[in-house]
């Protein structure tokens, strides 16, 4: 900003006017609407309302009245009071924000990106990309927090942490404050020299690594760090409970592309046994996923070659394009009032397929797996051999307190 003029005085001078303009309590989203004649051909930073009424909307310019090119490979952040993070690419690339009052870049760095605000707007997290020094070593990079002034600057990952004296060189990404601001979740995938570790995400509940998966920190020191989904996870996004979290990625054994799926925040679903896919992701990736404050809807965007903004109940139903003036990959504005992160639990294992096994077959397999064969029932079965397993309770693949006892029903072969 030109003079002395400080950076609190610059988020509060417009402040009123446009809370007055959108209104605390309705579920309004922030998006990019495309410049035009009137404004320069600068893009501009609006509130709406699903219906497509415009609240506020204000010109992304710096002081200088150069325009601001926003990049849209990383998703929007929006603040209570509206404040709004995002990634430029033009002319300066890295982290910058949009308040009441107008512009403001954070952070000039090509190697930033995917910024997140915390609910109160008072902290960002964003990515860093560590550009390597050996050429055998793909991109690692850091969650890294900040005041939302710049200042206070801090690392909360290890991309580089040691292990057994190896380097477990990781991506951490994808960051998002838990409605209540203590705790972030964010994605680590493995970025190892070609011969070196690739299981280096977690730790899980059992203290041991994964290869990638779903993670969860505390957002003040980057502590208590915890694996709750292996093998998905990117774009998270908090329930406003702070019980749930979607995101958009690809799911595993899916042929399908970048589903938007919602998974319990409290570590039970680790191996994804109870994963919800609420879009199928045939007709094109979904990615952005946002709740709507009272977690009634979630937005996402929906396509491939052109995305835009689509809308569904946060159960799956009623998928649908609402009418957003905005550029795709809109957000809700949240609420104050979220809640935390659960407590951590470890997850319940998971039932083995036994189906089609002998009845001795069958019981080492469960065992195997921690659980007690229990009573042992028989049926005729036209389809099933006698003395094979033609069913078992709980059913092959969900989930099941450890050690507790499985029901085999056995065919006793066709009826004579």
């Amino acid at each position: 900003m030109r003079g002395d003029r400080t950076f609190r005085q610059w988020i509060l001078g417009g402040l009123l006017a446009t809370l007055v303009l959108a209104g605390a309590a309705r579920a309004d989203v922030v998006t990019v609407v495309q410049g035009g004649a009137d404004v320069g051909y600068c893009d501009s930073m609006a509130r709406e309302q699903l219906d497509g009424t415009i609240l506020a909307r204000t010109v992304i310019r710096r002081s200088d009245s150069a325009c601001i090119a926003v990049d849209f490979n990383s998703r929007l952040s929006s603040a209570a009071d509206g404040t709004v993070a995002f990634a430029t690419s033009v002319p300066d690339q890295g982290i910058a924000v949009m308040g009441p009052g107008g512009f403001k870049q954070l952070t000039v760095n090509k190697y930033d990106a995917r910024p997140a605000l915390s609910p109160d707007g008072s902290r960002i997290a964003f990515v860093r990309f560590i550009r390597p020094d050996d050429p055998n070593v793909t991109w690692r990079s850091d969650i890294y927090v900040m005041n939302i002034d710049g200042s206070g600057l801090q690392r909360l990952s290890e991309s580089d942490r040691v292990a057994g004296g190896l380097p477990h060189y990781t991506q951490n990404d994808y960051p998002v404050f838990s409605p209540d601001g203590s705790a972030i979740a964010y994605w680590c995938a493995p970025a190892p020299p070609a011969d070196g570790p690739a299981v280096s995400c977690g730790p899980m509940y059992n203290g041991s690594f994964a290869v990638n998966g779903l993670m969860i920190m505390a957002s003040v020191d980057g502590g208590s760090k915890r694996m709750v989904v292996q093998n998905a996870g990117r774009e998270p996004a908090w329930s406003p409970d702070g019980t749930q979290l979607a995101f958009a990625d690809e799911i595993p054994a899916s042929a399908q592309p970048w589903h938007i799926a919602l998974v319990h925040a409290d570590g039970r679903d680790l191996n994804l046994a109870s994963l919800h896919a609420l879009t199928d992701g045939r007709t094109g990736i979904d990615l952005h996923p946002s709740f709507s404050p009272d977690g009634l809807q979630i937005l996402y965007a929906h396509g491939t070659i052109t995305p835009q903004n689509f809308l569904m109940d946060a159960n799956g139903a009623n998928q649908h394009a609402p009418p957003l003036v905005g550029h795709s990959g809109a957000q809700f504005v949240p609420s104050l009032t979220g809640g935390g992160p659960p407590a951590l639990v470890p997850p319940d294992s998971l039932v083995p397929d036994v189906l089609g096994r002998t009845l001795s077959s069958a019981k080492r397999a469960v065992a195997a797996k921690g659980f007690r064969a229990g009573k042992v029932s028989y049926v005729y079965s036209r389809k099933v051999r006698r003395g094979r397993v033609v069913g078992e309770r709980p059913r092959a693949w969900s989930q099941a307190p450890a050690h507790s006892t499985i029901q085999l029903i056995v065919s006793r072969g066709r009826r004579r």
